[in-house]
């Protein structure tokens, strides 16, 4: 049984507390006040911390037993010390997440690596590692030593009080401090917002002024010139302030579709830019993953990822998109050869208006990737800067979005239907991808955008139609029926097209060619591609009984 010096201890902590009195203060009261009680003769308080995914513990309150001025800056923080080694004791505790006790340190298996005490430091003969956890996260820790009699869970329930009063008041610090971090972050962003938009306002209003009293017509071109690029400049900024603040509210729409083609689709929004700075973009992605997630927020994640890797990139370099499965992850690498992201800013690139100090002379305002990591996070994609070498490798790991059923090899596709789809329009590749998914799931339909490589394409596997829309980017369907006829390919195309001219109906109808005419009819389609199908299989069957033969 406690006596009642340990309810005036509590009443003094708590009156420490409620006047504000400095938390250091607060906890070497604890300590020694625990330390009285157990009759240890040294310990500390510590709260445990989390970087880079490894806990460590911070102190606020420790005794002072051989720490000379070397040992004392080696973990000393500022505001406490620090130990991250823990492949110890005292780290056990922290590992576990339990009450450690070990009442002979020197002999204990557990004590890990052999590396001597510091000179000074007493002998550790017994030790107790004591956690205190809130709602199953261990939020703190106290570790006492060298009590005159062995430790044991008596010891525990002993200093009950004082550990309900530790976790009250690190509880009460911890939301303290994270509501502080808040409230000076939010003072540091509006400070930023202000300076952002005072900056292109400042520049509009002055040459606004000069245009008053110049009368040269060059000079008058050139303000318009400035005056356009910084009202540009700002509503880039005001647009992404927007997507900022939509972000909370915005609502997700999940649908599956082609990794691929949304990549295919980014870059060709980026075509003039990147051909200015001559930046190669290679979209590695093999076609046929789907993911299923919001298309549009996705393509707002690649779109800004893609043009920080022109903006920031050098003249004449490259973009590599490219998967690499890890284990059970699937992650999305977008590399980039711009200006390599030092060590220190991996974590910072990603907060609002954090930009690296060689990149200042670049248009822009430091928004793009904190856009990109809340886009990421409301879409269950973890993101992280994965540098190695001169690239700027980020990694997105992709493994909650992607669909399990990917395509199968290029060996078995060869043995299933093969179609190729040639068509540029977005929404009729995704009309046509659900009409094959719910009505042929076993035949598979590959996507040609723009069929410029059409050769190229039916080379990789043996294809069993070809569904050809008539109007593509560069050319139309009979440019490529004229391509395939002089490499002697003869594989079954059907033309898709809204032109209903007698023209092209006669062109196609001497090749024996259909004409499916658009807005699609779905079921006459599904019918026709049903025989095709059925006469495919009793065509492999009757192969099939002629090699048994």
């Amino acid at each position: 049984m406690i006596d009642n010096t340990v309810s005036k201890d509590i009443m003094e902590i708590q009156t420490f507390f409620a006047k504000g009195i400095n938390k250091s203060i607060i906890f070497d009261y604890i300590l020694n006040a625990i330390l009285r009680y157990t009759e240890s003769e040294y310990g500390f308080i510590g709260q445990v911390k989390c970087e880079n995914d490894l806990p460590f513990l911070e102190t606020y309150a420790i005794t002072n037993v051989a720490w000379t001025e070397e040992l004392y800056k080696k973990f000393s923080i500022g505001s406490g010390l620090r130990f991250t080694n823990l492949n110890t004791i005292f780290g056990l505790c922290i590992l576990e997440k339990q009450v450690i006790i070990s009442n002979d340190p020197p002999n204990d298996p557990r004590r890990g690596g052999k590396s001597p005490i510091p000179p000074g430091h007493p002998q550790l003969k017994r030790y107790i590692g004591i956690p205190i956890i809130i709602k199953d996260e261990m939020i703190a820790m106290i570790g006492l030593a060298n009590a005159p009699n062995d430790y044991d869970m008596e010891t525990v329930d002993s200093l009950t009080p004082f550990l309900l009063s530790c976790n009250v008041i690190i509880s009460a610090y911890s939301r303290l401090e994270v509501l502080e971090y808040e409230l000076n972050e939010k003072a540091k962003y509006l400070g930023t917002i202000s300076h952002e938009l005072k900056t292109p306002m400042n520049a509009i209003l002055g040459y606004s002024q000069l245009l008053e009293y110049e009368t040269d017509k060059d000079a008058l071109m050139e303000y318009i010139k400035e005056i356009r690029s910084s009202s540009d400049g700002l509503m880039r900024l005001l647009n992404n302030l927007l997507l900022l603040n939509k972000n909370d509210t915005v609502e997700i729409n999940n649908i599956e579709f082609d990794l691929y083609e949304s990549i295919n689709n980014n870059i060709k929004k980026l075509e003039i830019v990147k051909d200015k700075l001559n930046i190669k973009i290679n979209n590695y992605i093999p076609r046929g993953i789907e993911i299923s997630t919001d298309m549009d927020l996705f393509g707002q994640i690649i779109n800004n990822m893609i043009s920080n890797g022109i903006k920031y990139n050098h003249l004449s370099g490259y973009i590599n998109i490219y998967t690499k499965i890890k284990e059970d992850k699937t992650f999305l690498y977008i590399d980039n050869t711009g200006n390599k992201i030092p060590s220190d800013m991996r974590e910072r690139i990603f907060e609002p208006f954090i930009r690296i100090n060689n990149s200042t002379n670049i248009p822009g305002n430091g928004l793009g990737l904190s856009i990109v990591r809340d886009l990421c996070k409301k879409l269950n994609i973890n993101i992280k800067l994965d540098s190695e070498g001169e690239i700027n490798s980020f990694r997105l790991d992709i493994s909650n979005i992607i669909n399990l059923q990917i395509r199968k090899s290029e060996d078995e596709k060869n043995d299933v239907y093969n179609v190729l789809y040639v068509e540029d329009s977005d929404i009729n590749i995704k009309l046509m991808k659900i009409i094959f998914k719910k009505n042929f799931p076993e035949v598979y339909l590959n996507i040609d955008t723009d069929g410029d490589d059409i050769i190229n394409e039916l080379s990789k596997i043996e294809y069993n139609y070809i569904l050809l829309d008539y109007h593509l980017p560069n050319k139309t369907a009979k440019d490529i029926i004229k391509e395939l006829e002089i490499k002697n390919i003869n594989i079954p195309i059907s033309i898709l097209t809204a032109d209903s001219t007698i023209d092209t109906l006669e062109y196609f109808s001497k090749k024996n060619i259909d004409i499916f005419y658009k807005p699609l009819n779905i079921k006459t389609f599904v019918e026709f591609f049903n025989t095709k199908i059925l006469e495919h299989v009793n065509k492999k069957l009757i192969e099939n009984i002629r090699t048994c033969k």
